[in-house]
């Protein structure tokens, strides 16, 4: 049985409601809560350690996977909270995020929701977050620096039960999102799980355990020392002899160990066009960047453009299908990615490092070697980790690399390729499933405050 008191609400209201069940009420916010808002001290009083008479200042992010604990004087003129209070974020992209579980003095980013005894405190928790009120707070036409104020949550209204059926819905609710959480805690770890495959395969891939099996069907694969002796290459190391690290495998009898320097016939970067950020144009010759770069390819998502003049004066930071691009400085050192057959001409700035090979070596696995784990360590350990910011020329020339005859490199580069479009459908699959559960999570929270659970609910328990 169902009644509207649509007729009896201000016009002005924010969300429609029209019925509830029978013995609801659907009041104004502020016709039930009240909320207060946060203190801002000076951050020249901040410490970042407990001190005695401190208490902890909560900020929106203290709330999330990476907490900055702060601490500020003790004083009665700081807004505080108990663990068991429930606050709203107030500015920017936190606008109606609600936080709970924390004591100590807030921000004024947040503010505290007063709530009278005989409303629930974990329904007004499950209320907050659903769409009844998530909706209106995120329409709110007011600008991030000045956030919503009580006007604006006079003209949101929700639906209050009465106290029993309060604490029957958050029963319920807790049963049902149990259930969610564990889903969505599980694939949250699928992305980890798909990170370390990954890795795996690049290793294996660069050890010749890859393609154990495909070695014993061809043996009449011609050894990858043949090329090296027949071209007259030699290692380029820095120091005279070929020394190879233990953390390297034992490679295949048919494989040899030589410098990327060796495979070779360009590298070079790119430099900092004359007049800086000021020449990018909105269209133009791609200007690839290292923020560009990475493993999966070039994202032009953020990617800029230099005029076509522009273009002519940098030739020798101009970019070719099958280059291998690497990050050489900054915290993207060592993302690298090869640049497809089908890619137009662009160029690459001082921090991308282009790297064109000979012909009898494939890009692709040379890519596929510097993303993988034998790669990535060279390439820290060569810039030396926090005290270098950057890799030159020579310590790339002599990174040292796992060499497989041609024909083998390319059976290497079309089994990665197959594996990881295959890790790359599990991911979207991963990502569309996170996506459901919170959908879900809102259909539940939907269903249970129109009082559609309780009464599926009663129906089971009357029948029993």
């Amino acid at each position: 049985m169902k009644n509207s008191q649509t007729d009896s609400l201000e016009q002005n209201r924010i969300f429609e409601y029209d019925e509830i069940p029978e013995g609801w009420v659907l009041k104004s916010f502020m016709d039930v809560f009240d909320i207060e808002g946060g203190t801002q001290p000076p951050k020249s009083t901040f410490v970042y350690e407990p001190q005695p008479n401190h208490v902890r200042l909560l900020q929106i992010r203290d709330f999330g996977e990476r907490p900055h604990p702060t601490f500020i004087r003790d004083n009665k003129k700081i807004k505080k909270c108990i663990e068991s209070d429930i606050l709203i974020g107030r500015y920017g992209a936190s606008v109606g995020r609600i936080c709970t579980g924390m004591k100590g003095a807030y921000n004024v980013a947040l503010a505290k929701v007063i709530i009278p005894n005989e409303i629930d405190r974990k329904f007004v928790f499950f209320l907050l977050q659903s769409d009844l009120f998530q909706k209106p707070i995120l329409v709110i036409e007011r600008s991030a620096q000045n956030g919503f104020n009580k006007g604006d949550l006079e003209r949101i209204y929700l639906p209050i039960p009465p106290f029993a059926e309060q604490q029957r819905i958050v029963t319920c609710i807790e049963a049902l999102l149990a259930n969610v959480n564990i889903a969505r805690d599980r694939l949250k770890k699928v992305p980890v799980i798909m990170k370390k495959f990954r890795q795996a395969v690049l290793a294996a891939a660069c050890s010749g355990r890859l393609t154990e099996e495909w070695r014993e069907e061809n043996p009449e694969i011609k050894s990858a020392k043949i090329w090296i002796e027949k071209t007259g290459k030699k290692s380029i190391n820095l120091q005279p002899n070929l020394l190879i690290p233990e953390y390297l495998p034992n490679l295949p009898i048919s494989w040899d160990f030589c410098n990327v320097g060796v495979i070779s016939q360009f590298i070079g970067s790119g430099i900092t066009p004359k007049g800086g950020k000021e020449v990018y144009i909105s269209e133009g010759i791609p200007f690839i960047r290292s923020q560009n770069v990475y493993p999966d390819g070039i994202r032009l998502d953020d990617i800029v453009f230099v005029s076509e003049k522009m273009h002519k004066e940098m030739k020798r930071t101009h970019v070719f299908p099958n280059d291998v691009l690497l990050n050489i400085t900054g915290a993207s050192i060592g993302r690298c990615t090869c640049v497809p057959e089908k890619f137009f001409e662009a160029n690459v700035n001082q921090h991308v490092c282009i790297i064109r090979v000979v012909s009898e070596f494939l890009p692709q696995y040379l890519s596929i070697f510097l993303n993988s784990p034998l790669g990535q360590k060279q390439i820290f350990d060569s810039q030396g980790g926090v005290t270098r910011q950057g890799l030159n020329y020579n310590q790339l020339r002599a990174i040292i690399l796992p060499l497989p005859p041609f024909a083998e490199q390319n059976e290497i580069v079309r089994r990665v390729n197959a594996l990881f479009v295959r890790v790359d459908s599990i991911e979207r699959d991963v990502a569309a499933a996170a996506k459901r559960t919170e959908a879900l999570t809102q259909a539940v929270l939907g269903k249970a405050f129109h009082g559609e659970l309780m009464i599926n609910d009663s129906k089971e328990n009357s029948s029993q």
